[in-house]
């Protein structure tokens, strides 16, 4: 008898160590994260887990992040200033106060302050800015004056717009100087035009240039809540400048003139990335520029807390050369160049490109060469003195406009009613 209880007693503790050595701490949750952040985790905690939650955006605009936030099921969330209201979060419980950590705090004393004041709620930051700050609207480039692109289309570009009589001072920065510029635009001389056109080379000029204008309204105005209707002297006066573009434009149905199968629009889309030489539109007399970037949350109720600090941290430092320049105030720019040379580097031995391309790209790493950079040092410079200090961040509603714009363009609605639809549309 006493040897089976022995046996028995034995089968036990097997079982109970067994099961205690396979038992795995639970992973860290991070909400809408991605997996290289995720994936170079794991590699500096080899001890922790993590399991990425992912965001199903075929329910919607914002697909279901609204529903897994309330949840609350996860340890640390990315989210987007357009997406979410920190308050909102904050009032939910669904954000931290992490303005307290002290690197966090560190980082929080070097950020702009246009960006700080939208990671925080009442004076605490309870977010840490992520990814990259873009423009809500797309910016607008007078042809052939861009300082970051040298290629041989952009030099044809500045043969045409020295052609047209036109320099880098007349690069639109308001609405009513694109429309102005325009109708000087369209009383060139048609052999001069040759080659070029004013805006774009698809579809209708005078829709591109409002479908332009709507988003300016939408994004400096009403996410903003300076106003909740498109009736106003703002949304009035610019469509009035529209129509007068629009004349000018008739007088010439065509307005695209091409020279050897090439056609240079004298304004061109430039990229959504805030910090570049791009220009960003401002409507009526409001000087802000509407933007969105990234945040990191931390959950008040997670019992990890500090692994979700250590994560967004490590994220935080994994993308400094893509991210900082727009983000902080004092950054050390060599060390964001290295950075990105050595990734530059390690993704040409991952795809396993030629040794020589691979060389070239040490030799001018250690030479202290710049030119693979994305960013110059002029551009952030710029970007410190005129565009940060303007910078806001506002929620967006998406909704549809595509019908009202239809109407007013076949004539079918006058300005009136054009106001009218819009707002109409709004509500739906």
């Amino acid at each position: 008898m006493k040897r089976f209880l022995t046996v028995v007693l034995a089968v036990f503790l097997l079982a109970g160590s067994a099961s205690f050595a396979s038992a795995e701490p639970a992973p860290l949750r991070v909400l809408a994260g991605g997996t290289q952040t995720a994936a170079a985790y794991r590699k500096a905690y080899p001890d922790r887990s993590v399991e990425v939650i992912d965001v199903d955006y075929e329910q919607g605009y914002r697909g279901n992040l609204a529903d897994l936030l309330a949840a609350g099921n996860w340890d640390l969330a990315y989210i987007s200033t357009q997406e979410c209201d920190l308050a909102s979060l904050v009032r939910d419980g669904l954000a931290k106060d992490i303005s307290t950590v002290p690197k966090i705090a560190a980082l929080a004393d070097n950020l702009y302050p246009s960006i700080r004041m939208a990671a925080s709620v009442n004076g605490k930051l309870v977010a840490v800015p992520m990814g990259f700050v873009a423009s809500m609207v797309m910016g607008i480039q007078l042809m052939g004056v861009s300082q970051s692109n040298t290629s041989k289309y952009t030099k044809l570009a500045a043969a045409h717009l020295e052609a047209l009589g036109f320099t880098a001072d007349d690069q639109p920065r308001t609405f009513a100087q694109l429309c102005a510029l325009g109708q000087r635009y369209m009383q060139l001389p048609k052999d001069v035009r040759k080659g070029t056109t004013f805006i774009t080379l698809e579809g209708n000029q005078t829709a591109y240039v409002l479908a332009l204008l709507i988003d300016l309204y939408e994004s400096q105005y009403l996410a903003k809540g300076e106003t909740a209707s498109f009736d106003t002297e703002v949304f009035r006066t610019a469509l009035a400048q529209l129509d007068a573009l629009r004349a000018a434009l008739e007088t010439d149905p065509k307005n695209i003139y091409d020279i050897d199968g090439l056609c240079f629009p004298l304004l061109n889309d430039c990229s959504q990335t805030i910090l570049s030489d791009g220009v960003f539109l401002q409507l009526g007399d409001y000087p802000s520029i509407p933007a969105r970037m990234g945040l990191a949350i931390v959950n008040p109720k997670s019992q990890r807390a500090q692994e979700a600090v250590e994560y967004i941290l490590l994220s935080n430092d994994q993308d400094a050369c893509y991210d900082a320049p727009a983000l902080y105030q004092s950054i050390d720019y060599e060390a964001l160049v290295l950075q990105s040379y050595d990734e530059l580097i390690a993704a040409q031995i991952e795809q396993q490109e030629d040794q020589s391309v691979i060389d070239k790209l040490v030799t001018l790493r250690d030479a202290g060469d710049t030119s693979y950079y994305q960013y110059s040092k002029a551009e952030i410079d710029l970007y410190r003195t005129d565009v940060a200090p303007k910078l806001i961040f506002p929620q967006t509603t998406y909704f549809e406009t595509q019908s009202s714009v239809q109407q007013y363009m076949l004539g079918k609605l006058d300005a009136a009613g054009f106001i009218a639809a819009l707002n109409e549309a709004m509500t739906k």
